[in-house]
């Protein structure tokens, strides 16, 4: 799969092994032949699983922990590998990873069948992945929706509640508006600016695109009973991010650079609390 020219790809040495492909993967797949190997730039990343069918009971080599929640725990062994293990989902995995986060294996039961579908990752665990390998060169996953208008990017930020996805579902009714995502987008350094992806984690499949384009501006949605639009400092910008976006925080080599990033960000591209109410008129508010 690509999201956001980071290639994703899963090798199996036994042919007889075949995992299903993810619903949430249409859109996003893409073929290992040369016409897709011809189509890398700099700004392309690629990393490879190997799939090894070997079910696993939910221990691992918990040498030193470094963060959990209830879906996910995160271990690094004496080698400095990342481990990456879901013990309460019932597609259980183990994802092991090198120090420079290039390369990984990937351990479970790939031959289930019926209601247990043999996915290479869950969902939860695939953002978990990504989110780390974005941080590796400064890219990150925000809590978000957003659109493309005539080439231009626009991000609708806030946490859950706040009507991100109400909000692009009415702006998807517009002629010329493509919606990247309801919920969770791309955001990433390219060349000399910004540009916004859109991401397949979400619920609504019609509501998300894999493509990219400049970002033109990021809008801190409120929740209030009024139509309202103002500029907010940079300040404001980099604290709403901090708080909303999918950040490796357990990660402390990472955060300077989401810092820097992020301060780049708020000096670059223009950043408005909005907030809007419904029936009003939304799409010439955000694009003038």
């Amino acid at each position: 799969m690509e999201v956001a020219k980071y290639r994703l790809h899963f090798i199996t040495q036994d042919k007889n092994l075949k995992p299903e492909t993810p619903p949430w993967h249409s859109g996003f797949s893409i073929r290992n032949d040369k016409t897709e190997g011809t189509q890398t730039s700099v700004f392309c990343h690629d990393f490879s699983f190997n799939l090894h069918n070997q079910p696993i009971s939910g221990g691992t080599e918990r040498l030193k922990p470094v963060a959990s929640n209830e879906i996910w725990e995160l271990w690094r062994d004496q080698e400095g590998q990342f481990i990456f293990v879901n013990p309460m989902q019932a597609l259980l995995r183990k994802v092991v990873i090198n120090p420079d986060f290039t390369q990984g294996d990937l351990f479970g039961d790939f031959s289930v069948g019926g209601e247990a579908l043999a996915y290479p990752l869950p969902q939860d665990l695939e953002i978990v992945f990504f989110a780390n390998w974005l941080g590796k060169f400064g890219d990150l996953i925000l809590h978000a929706s957003g659109i493309a208008v005539d080439g231009k990017g626009y991000a609708f930020v806030g946490p859950s509640g706040v009507g991100k996805s109400t909000l692009a579902g009415r702006l998807s009714q517009r002629a010329g508006v493509t919606v990247l995502g309801e919920d969770q987008l791309i955001l990433r350094r390219m060349g000399n600016c910004f540009w916004l992806f859109g991401t397949p984690w979400h619920e609504n499949s019609s509501m998300r695109a894999p493509i990219g384009v400049p970002l033109e501006k990021i809008f801190l949605l409120d929740k209030k009973d009024e139509d309202t639009l103002s500029e907010a400092t940079p300040m404001q910008g980099v604290t709403r991010l901090l708080q909303t976006a999918f950040i490796p925080y357990y990660r402390a080599e990472l955060i300077q650079t989401f810092l820097e990033r992020l301060d780049t960000l708020a000096a670059e591209v223009p950043i408005y609390h909005f907030s809007y109410l419904p029936g009003n008129e939304i799409l010439n508010r955000v694009i003038a």
